[in-house]
């Protein structure tokens, strides 16, 4: 906020104290009643008394002195003038602007009413005829440096900066220790941009006030914007050591840990600006997105709600919201509240794109496309909404236009290795391998996820194949699958392996009353038909949204989202039965599984799963991205980790592109 003392508010020029002199008064000092003739020496003795009263802040007898002046002569240009000044101090400006105007319509050239009119106009807002009152006093007395000030405020608050700059700095050579004008040039700087010089400004405004509050917490923003965390906290310290009531330092604290990834200390900051003022909205909107960062999505979602009731206008707050309910993947209340947000601001492109995004996770492509290209009719070099239309392309397998898409995107921002990406995968599904690995190698130097780039290039054999599949990348697959997994696999690829596991395991384990871990049990699929074997039917999964649908089957007594090692290593001899299905196409080197999946299981445990089927290798890594296992490899798992091989079956376990894919199935018992 740019800082603005008024100009002679309650100051007494020389003309009134030289006429109050020369009636031999003593200023101030007690007045004779005023009579109804009321004589010049009484009225100025008067007046006298009323000025002490209004600097000394004794507002309702000042203002008593005031009027009976005015009672007596309707022409006192200087009660006139003050009692518009008392107005203004108590916020009735139209009362403010109607005596200061008549004072000024006796005496046009009255510096002080023409300064304190200006100050009482652009508190009122209304900055043009503000400036042009300042402009009326600095042409009577051009050396007046907190007139020049004043009106670098209002030109400031009008987006003049470079005229309001030209204003601070005459009241700086007019006036070097203006710690006020300095501070202004600071606010103006750091609003264009110009952090460094910003600095500088409220430097030296600190050099002459060092209490300066203000100039302190600013200067901790400006020092934020240059990332310089540590020197911000600094100044912001000292500003609340100077005014610990002050809760704008306080949530501009709170930012600064934001920005320092401390949240707990940047929450307890926020909460205490609102505890100082319960109804700020930004504080309480800094607040929620601590709590997001830190993955505490509730909490956030509960912070914007207050934030929002007090200011339905914060269009950050709605952005925060769509956020909080992306991550929680409860993407209809994060497309509403994106929505909210373009009510707003409709002319943000980057929300356009956000929201198509959205969409698109709910398969409302038709949408989606409207939001992109809504997105770059506003901002038609927008590389990443070029990325975005490839994204919905490459989910309605039109790969050739996901790749004119990317192409794009790529053109406008050659360095965006997400589209670099996608140009990968789209020329990968267009069997154009060669010109994908280029693609690929693209998005690896450009920032891209090197553990899935390298996999992936492993599966087109540009890479040594890594021993499993990236953890993201499978939880990433399988998060955006779940939702139509079922349909896909059982109608589309003919997915069987669920129903030839149970039919291959129910000729060899007992029946009933078994403890059962379904290891990677998706969508549980493979848990229904295992559900009438069990005790107790245990479910885990990477995938946060498979548990999820697993769930609403209602045929788990437990499940879990997290890493089947992990997961294992903490169940020691707990199962009877463990059932792989698909799981190990995304693991080649079996030897830790064999290892959990063995000390999971009581004596006697049966161990039964699902592989792609391959020939002379342990394991290698297909252009499918998947892994396949050899029968050898199998065997040797076994015998290393104390299983007996009781059977391994071949079968069509899936179509790929309308071929059959052949996988082994094989049933192991602990020995």
């Amino acid at each position: 906020m740019l800082a603005f003392t008024p100009v002679g508010v309650l100051a007494m020029n020389r003309e009134q104290r030289r006429a109050a002199k020369s009636q031999g008064r003593s200023i101030p000092g007690r007045a004779a009643p005023v009579g109804p003739a009321g004589s010049s020496v009484q009225i100025a003795e008067r007046f006298a008394v009323a000025l002490s009263h209004h600097q000394a802040g004794r507002l309702v007898e000042a203002e008593g002195l005031y009027r009976q002046i005015c009672a007596v002569d309707p022409r006192h240009v200087d009660s006139l003038h003050f009692l518009g000044v008392l107005a203004g101090q108590v916020g009735r400006n139209d009362i403010a602007i109607d005596l200061i105007g008549r004072a000024l319509a006796l005496r046009p050239d009255y510096v002080e009413a023409l300064c304190n009119m200006g100050s009482v106009l652009a508190k009122d807002n209304r900055l043009d005829q503000a400036a042009e009152h300042y402009k009326r006093a600095l042409a009577c007395n051009p050396d007046l440096a907190e007139v020049h000030n004043s009106l670098g405020t209002v030109l400031a608050d009008q987006g003049k900066s470079a005229e309001a700059m030209a204003c601070f700095e005459r009241a700086v050579r007019l006036k070097p220790d203006h710690a006020e004008a300095h501070y202004n040039q600071g606010i103006v700087l750091k609003n264009e941009g110009r952090f460094d010089e910003a600095v500088t400004r409220y430097e030296r405004a600190l050099a002459i006030e060092p209490d300066y509050a203000e100039a302190l917490n600013n200067r901790g923003n400006a020092l934020r914007s240059l990332n310089r965390p540590a020197e911000a906290l600094a100044s912001y310290d000292k500003a609340l050591a100077i005014n610990p009531r002050d809760s704008e330092a306080w949530n501009n604290r709170g930012v600064a840990f934001t920005d320092m990834a401390r949240y707990a200390e940047a929450i307890d900051d926020f909460d205490r600006a609102i505890r100082l003022r319960a109804d700020f909205a930004s504080a309480l909107s800094n607040k929620a997105k601590a709590h997001l960062l830190s993955g505490q999505y509730e909490e956030a979602l509960a912070a914007y709600d207050r934030a929002l009731a007090l200011r339905p206008d914060l269009f950050e707050a709605f952005l925060g919201c769509a956020d909080a309910f992306r991550r929680l993947k409860r993407y209809e209340e994060s497309l509403a509240a994106y929505e909210g947000a373009l009510a707003l601001r409709p002319d943000i492109a980057e929300t356009w794109l956000a929201c198509g995004n959205i969409l698109c996770l709910l398969k409302r492509h038709d949408e989606a496309f409207v939001a992109c290209d809504k997105a770059l009719a506003l901002k038609p070099d927008f590389a990443e909404a070029w990325f975005g239309r490839g994204s919905i392309f490459a989910r309605l397998k039109r790969h050739g236009d996901a790749l004119a898409a990317y192409d794009k995107a790529l053109t406008l921002e050659p360095a965006l290795g997400s589209a670099w990406f996608g140009r990968g995968e789209s020329l990968r599904a267009l069997n154009r391998s060669e010109e994908a690995v280029v693609a690929y190698r693209q998005a690896l130097a450009k920032g891209g996820d090197a553990e899935v780039i390298r996999y992936t290039l492993a599966s087109l054999g540009a890479e040594a194949a890594p021993v499993t599949a990236p953890k993201e990348y499978v939880i990433g697959l399988f998060d955006r699958y779940a939702d139509h997994f079922d349909e896909h696999l059982v109608d589309k690829l003919k997915y069987q392996t669920p129903k030839l596991l149970f039919d291959a395991m129910v000729r060899l384990v007992p029946s009933g009353n078994l403890d059962i871990l379904d290891l990677g049990c998706g969508t549980g699929l493979a848990g229904s038909p295992l559900r009438p074997l069990a005790r107790t039917l245990t479910g885990v999964d990477i995938s946060s949204n498979m548990v999820e649908i697993a769930r609403q089957r209602h045929i788990y007594d437990n499940l879990v989202c997290g890493e089947l090692i992990a997961f294992l290593r903490t169940h020691a001899e707990t199962f009877d039965l463990a059932v792989a299905s698909d799981v190990f196409i995304y693991i080649g080197d079996l030897s830790g599984v064999f290892r959990a999946v063995r000390g999971a299981l009581r004596d006697g445990g049966f161990f039964g799963f699902s592989v792609e089927a391959g020939k002379d290798q342990d394991f290698v890594l297909r252009a499918t991205r998947r892994y396949a296992h050899s029968r050898p490899y199998l065997r040797k798992l076994a015998e290393d980790h104390g299983f007996v091989l009781e059977r391994i079956e071949s079968h069509v376990i899936r179509q790929q592109d309308g071929i059959d894919v052949v996988g082994d199935l094989a049933i192991l018992r602990c020995s």
